[in-house]
């Protein structure tokens, strides 16, 4: 009598649904996200998926840019310690090229200067950023900046060895050594002006590159977001609605079966 009473099975099927909705409320509410699975929205977890693919390649393209900054940073750096170097070199090739300079005054200053070009050839043999060697020999290194379709930014850098540079052989022990010297250390010195002023062209072209990927990437997470996600306030709400539905059906199940009893027991 009890399986075949209408009221109580269709009573357990409004349950059921209302339990099953409640279920599907507590996931979504409990992932923030309104596409859990594909059942939930096969057309929009496609859309979701291909977005994700998106922003994981942008924010891969902004870490390589910004290793790429850190690169030419660092690199800038050195270079800006070398400059400084072939400065103080030059200031002591004039104050020699000249006779008032005594040959032990010179040599004074040559224990210096030595030290000055053993500090660069330092940093040229030893320099480098993530173990990559920066200034041993000349290079060209690619940096990914853009994500479909692929862009590189193409940097090169230069060596900078006393040989490189010409100024192995400078010396100040005469007045005519350290004339010579003067030249070959402006000449050194634009070299270097030059390999800075291409490394802060590449900067500037990264830090565009990385602000314009930043700003896509917030664009296609903000779109992947208005797909995907859920307004927690309305999910709040479903949550609580489809609560009560469960509890007013569970109720109806037991006065059904209770009135279904309490025929049996007239019938009795």
């Amino acid at each position: 009598m009890l399986i075949n009473n209408a009221l109580v099975l269709g009573t357990f099927s409004k349950l059921n649904k209302n339990v099953k909705k409640s279920e599907k409320c507590n996931a979504t509410a409990s992932s923030g996200k309104r596409i859990n699975k594909a059942a939930d929205d096969a057309a929009g977890l496609t859309i979701c998926e291909s977005f994700k693919a998106q922003v994981r390649g942008l924010s891969q393209g902004e870490r390589n840019t910004q290793e790429g900054l850190s690169l030419l940073q660092c690199v800038d750096g050195h270079m800006e310690g070398i400059q400084k170097d072939l400065q103080r070199m030059r200031e002591m090739a004039i104050e020699n090229a000249t006779d008032t300079r005594t040959d032990e005054d010179r040599k004074k200053a040559e224990k210096e200067f030595n030290q000055i070009k053993e500090n660069i050839k330092y940093v040229s043999d030893n320099a480098e950023f993530n173990k990559i060697k920066l200034f041993d020999k000349d290079k060209k290194l690619s940096i990914q900046i853009k994500y479909e379709p692929f862009i590189y930014e193409e940097i090169n850098l230069n060596e900078l060895s006393l040989n490189s540079l010409g100024i192995e052989s400078d010396n100040l022990l005469t007045r005519d050594a350290s004339s010579n010297t003067i030249k070959s250390i402006d000449d050194a010195i634009s070299k270097c002006v030059s390999q800075r002023v291409d490394i802060g062209s590449a900067m500037s072209r990264l830090e565009s590159a990385l602000n314009d990927t930043k700003n896509t990437n917030s664009s296609t997470t903000a779109s992947l977001s208005r797909i995907e996600d859920i307004d927690m306030a309305n999910a709040a709400m479903n949550l609580f609605k489809s609560d009560v539905l469960v509890k007013y059906t569970n109720a109806m199940v037991c006065h059904a079966n209770q009135d279904t009893n309490n025929s049996m027991k007239l019938l009795g």
